[in-house]
């Protein structure tokens, strides 16, 4: 990212398809919590736009596994939040809390319960370490739910901006500035 920025270079986040690092952290972050005196634990990618109120309202619904609706960052933007057989993306985003076969796990709560019970994210190569976790918890009896109403979006393509040309781009779309000051 700094040799971007000081080379004018567009920075676009390198997305790979091997997972397994994510398993692996995860699973580290499963193991560090089981001895703590928690309820659970909110799972949120460094990559969400979260609003303020979303860790509360997921918190407050006390549900075993429960996300907020989230969507791929890259287009046809499809919801992160699924059924297995068939494999298919909720489609109706009206119904508020929904139960489902798997969520990514971009904003979501986990009680420790759940993370006691399934134990970590290792999964195998051909399945992501979300859709397999959840696939476990459901196996187990717990209930995997996701919020319509309250939704994340991804960051799709961070890009680094020199300070004067954000200050630049800020002052020509702020309508507040007088127009000899906003040319």
């Amino acid at each position: 990212m700094m040799f971007a920025g000081q080379n004018g270079v567009e920075w676009v986040d390198d997305i790979s398809f091997d997972r397994e690092p994510y398993g692996r952290s995860r699973s580290l972050s499963v193991r560090a919590t089981i001895g703590l005196d928690i309820d659970g634990v909110l799972w949120c990618d460094s990559d969400m736009v979260v609003e303020r109120h979303t860790f509360y309202s997921l918190i407050m619904e006390q549900r075993p596994l429960h996300a907020a609706l989230a969507f791929d960052r890259r287009p046809p933007y499809t919801p992160v939040a699924f059924y297995e057989e068939p494999f298919r993306p909720i489609e109706d985003f009206s119904q508020g809390i929904v139960e489902v076969d798997g969520v990514g796990f971009g904003t979501v709560y986990t009680s420790l319960e759940v993370l006691k019970a399934v134990g970590s994210f290792t999964h195998p190569p051909d399945i992501d370490e979300d859709r397999y976790f959840c696939m476990k918890a459901k196996k187990l009896g717990f209930p995997v739910t996701v919020d319509t109403h309250t939704r994340v979006l991804h960051i799709a393509k961070p890009r680094l901006v020199g300070i004067k040309d954000h200050l630049i781009e800020a002052s020509l779309s702020d309508s507040s500035l007088p127009p000899e000051k906003n040319p």
